[in-house]
């Protein structure tokens, strides 16, 4: 990234959207451009959110089949329970929309101010965050959520009949898909320190064991109490660090060999 120069901005102009290669905008400007497209970001994941919650019986009744066919009723049992749980289900579907637009504000942000080759490897690399984070929600979605809802069903003596509160249905669901899309990042963090010069991949190839162990400890964390549930997002996380080495290591050749 190349050295911003600070010059104060002529009066009656306004400052440049993102970084100014040239000058002619103090940090204030840039830090109250940023501010801005946060704030952008912010207001586009909220109204999202609003749609979200104004179609909430659609996607509640999506999010239904799954205890029907296990046979599960669900109720609720606060008076406002159903209304929290419709809306913190549009703060968790507004994510969907929300972390590609915040992507997107950072990424018009932060250009301008890259050099040629560092716009190259920051336009694939927003894509690519995008990607995990939506390939991440599907699949907790399709595959460790059902797995979750099956093993408390099946967990315990049969002779207690299920009748789950919508409120803490919709809560494990958010807990399961969004903490999972989030852990999907991962690969992220490790390309961003190996660019950033933190750690190179040998580094990582050698402490292999030790996020390993992390790993585990982080699925243990954040994914419901269910040794096997954690056991597969972990896995599943490790299968990502494997394939992030291997993409470095095809990325530095490529760059060696051209």
């Amino acid at each position: 990234m190349r050295i911003l120069t600070e010059h104060p901005s002529p009066r009656g102009s306004s400052p440049e959207k993102g970084f100014s290669h040239s000058g002619g905008s103090t940090f204030w400007d840039h830090l109250e451009v940023l501010r801005k497209k946060i704030l952008t970001a912010l207001g586009i994941t909220a109204l999202a959110a609003l749609v979200f919650f104004v179609f909430g019986d659609y996607f509640v009744q999506v999010l239904l089949k799954l205890p029907r066919d296990l046979g599960i009723e669900l109720i609720y049992i606060k008076p406002q329970e159903k209304f929290v749980a419709y809306l913190r289900l549009a703060v968790y579907l507004s994510s969907i929309v929300g972390v590609p637009v915040l992507v997107t504000e950072i990424f018009s942000f932060v250009v301008p101010a890259l050099t040629p080759a560092e716009k190259r490897l920051m336009l694939p690399m927003s894509i690519i965050v995008v990607l995990l984070y939506l390939l991440g929600l599907l699949w907790a979605y399709f595959f460790l959520f059902p797995y979750v809802l099956g093993f408390f069903v099946q967990f315990g003596t049969p002779d207690v009949r299920a009748a789950w509160s919508i409120g803490a249905y919709i809560q494990l669901f958010g807990s399961v898909t969004v903490v999972c899309a989030f852990l999907f990042l991962f690969p992220v963090v490790l390309v961003g320190g190996v660019k950033s010069g933190l750690y190179d991949v040998q580094q990582l190839a050698r402490g292999r064991k030790y996020v390993l162990l992390g790993l585990f400890i982080a699925a243990a964390l954040f994914t419901p109490p269910d040794p096997v549930t954690q056991v597969a997002v972990a896995l599943i996380l490790y299968c990502l660090y494997e394939l992030t080495l291997l993409f470095i290591r095809i990325s530095e050749k490529g760059r060696h060999d051209g």
